[in-house]
């Protein structure tokens, strides 16, 4: 007869309060041997789709507990949404339900701060939205603007731009910018993604959104720059203990992220817009190199409008009353 492997206590429980109490009776994380088993029995108990409900609900504070207390759990929970990424993962889960689950400042700024998502080390991402690789923060910035477009980006800035870095500001700001754009993320890791088994590679960009790229690169360079003109800002001035520095650089970018957000952002990605809408016109050759093929259809050309003749008024008239005799 084969081992029993019941079903983690932890699965079922949704507050780091509770986990305590079973944490201390003794209940730990689960083995390699549980793990193993699980990877190889979907329809064992929490298991398959069980992992994935348990992700759509789990809030922020136990997210974090199981990462810390759990991390074999925790990372075989991750395994059916980003593979070997717990962290990123942990990411999401935080940056997207901050709001909905009232974080509160002094616990958030823990987490953009101190947590393992501020950590700068990247995944292999080459979507539009993050070329060079996305960070935890940046991967969970992905998330921020499901519900509300980009009015949660903003207000995000607002309530906690002072304690954000620059890559932080960085980040938020390419995220919200590529969806105001209608860009397409390529990233099997993307907000709605559904499994299917796909890997980033299966994904291309399309060639409309290869041409955007250009305008939305510009627009995160002129933003960085924004931030740290007067060269003032230097992640390296000030060495270390400064604190009353980075507080000082960390008061100053955030009121010039603000004026960004809120008088040129909406100009500049407008522009941007109107100018794409009006001049799209891609480099067949360029497109060609990258492997992107465009088919266009032709465009029809508006029917000339001709004025009917008195001849042809009496004639549908005609036909018109013919038609109302005929109905009974």
């Amino acid at each position: 007869m084969g081992k029993h492997h019941s079903r983690p206590v932890y699965l079922d429980i949704t507050d780091p309060g509770d986990a305590f109490i079973f944490w201390d009776l003794g209940f730990s994380d689960i083995d390699d041997h549980w793990a193993d088993w699980a990877l190889t029995h979907e329809a064992g108990p929490g298991i398959g789709s069980s992992f994935t409900d348990f992700l759509e609900t789990v809030r922020p504070a136990y997210a974090m507990w199981l990462y810390e207390h759990c991390p074999n759990l925790w990372s075989l929970v991750c395994e059916h949404r980003k593979p070997e990424s717990p962290i990123f993962v942990l990411a999401e889960i935080i940056l997207s339900r901050h709001y909905v689950h009232k974080i509160g400042y002094d616990e958030m700024v823990h987490y953009l701060t101190n947590s393992p998502i501020a950590i700068e080390d990247t995944d292999d991402c080459v979507c539009q939205c993050s070329p060079q690789g996305c960070t935890p923060f940046t991967h969970g910035a992905k998330f921020l603007d499901t519900e509300f477009e980009w009015l949660r980006p903003r207000l995000f800035v607002s309530k906690y731009g002072q304690i954000l870095s620059l890559s932080q500001h960085v980040a938020i700001l390419r995220q919200a910018t590529f969806r105001k754009l209608h860009m397409e993320h390529t990233c099997i890791d993307k907000p709605d993604h559904l499994e299917d088994m796909s890997s980033e590679n299966d994904f291309n960009p399309s060639a409309k959104d290869l041409e955007t790229e250009t305008y939305l690169n510009e627009l995160v360079m002129e933003y960085q720059a924004f931030l740290v003109r007067d060269g003032d800002d230097s992640p390296d001035e000030g060495g270390e203990g400064c604190e009353d520095y980075s507080a000082e650089v960390g008061t100053r970018r955030y009121w010039r992220a603000m004026e960004f957000w809120d008088s040129i952002w909406p100009l500049r990605v407008q522009e941007i817009e109107q100018e794409l809408a009006s001049s799209w016109n891609p480099d067949q050759e360029v497109l060609g190199d990258l492997g992107v093929s465009l088919w266009l259809e032709d465009e029809e050309q508006p029917k000339e409008y001709v004025k009917p003749s008195e001849e042809d008024r009496s004639r549908e008239f005609r036909e018109i009353m013919d038609k109302l005799d005929m109905i009974e």
